[in-house]
Parts: C-alpha cells; structure tokens; sequence
C-alpha cells in the first residue's frame, strides 16, 4: 500500500499530520477532504516527498457507514484546478482526472484507494503528467482532539 506514481513507489508517511482524512459535518450532512505526505523517494532524478490534497467534497450521507463505497471522479483538469485538488512535488500542480473511492472506516482509519493522471511538471510544454495510484488508511480526523489518538 501506498503511493505508486509512474513507476515509483512511495510509502505513506503517517508520523505528521499532513496524512489525515478530515470528516465534517455540514447542515446534517457529512464532507470530507485529505492530505496525504509521502516519504522521500527518487523520482525524475531528483530525491521527493509527494503530497496530495483534496478539497472538500459535500456528500448527502449523515454517517461513516453511508461513505462506504462513496465514489468521486473529476474528468477535467479545470474541474481539479477549480477545486484546488492537487498534488505537490515540485511545486502544487494540479490533477488531470481522477476517481476516488472510500472501502471501509476501522479503529479511527479509513480506507481509500485514489487514482488517476497527475500533472509532474506543469511549466514543460505541453505540460507533463504520470498515472498514479494511491491505496492506503488514513487516520480520521473528526475534531482537534483526534490528533491525540494517532500520537499527534
């Protein structure tokens, strides 16, 4: 588990708190956005430390269970820009297209596979990208107070 980006394997780094699955309550409905920090590995011959980020999504679900199974897509690199979802690796670059899917809450983490195209260098012209896949748990972070579960 963790993040395979090209051909580059990075494991999760989940001693920070820049790796967490934030759950809010909005009008009786829940939202959910992440961040997710990898460990340093080499990627087109420079040492990284990718990050991943995604904006609020709303949903009409009032509980944990009801997210099982949720699934969010964007298709459209305007759409990712829009909604700021991004990954960082030399700099914030956003997300061509993706599809994201929530498998299972256990023990205050949850489960989440994330896929797609990533912009790697957004300067080149025409710009770069690289498929990524994302499978890993992340803790879930309802309130301040969470942190203290995970050791944070």
């Amino acid at each position: 588990m963790g993040l395979l980006l090209g051909d580059v394997q990075f494991e999760l780094n989940t001693r920070t708190r820049d790796t967490a699955f934030f759950l809010h309550e909005e009008d009786g409905e829940l939202e959910y956005s992440l961040d997710c920090q990898f460990q340093a590995n080499e990627f087109m011959e420079e040492v990284v430390e990718p990050r991943f980020c995604l904006s609020p999504v709303a949903t009409n679900k009032k509980n944990q269970e009801e997210l099982i199974g949720t699934y969010f897509e964007v298709k459209k690199i305007e759409e990712a820009m829009e909604r700021e979802d991004t990954m960082y690796l030399f700099e914030h670059e956003p997300l061509e297209c993706y599809q994201f899917t929530i498998l299972a809450f256990q023990n205050d983490m949850v489960h989440i596979q994330w896929n797609g195209t990533a912009v790697t260098d957004g300067y080149a012209r025409p710009y770069q990208t690289e498929k990524f896949w994302l499978d890993c748990w992340l803790p879930v972070i309802t309130k301040k107070e969470d942190w203290k579960k995970f050791g944070l």
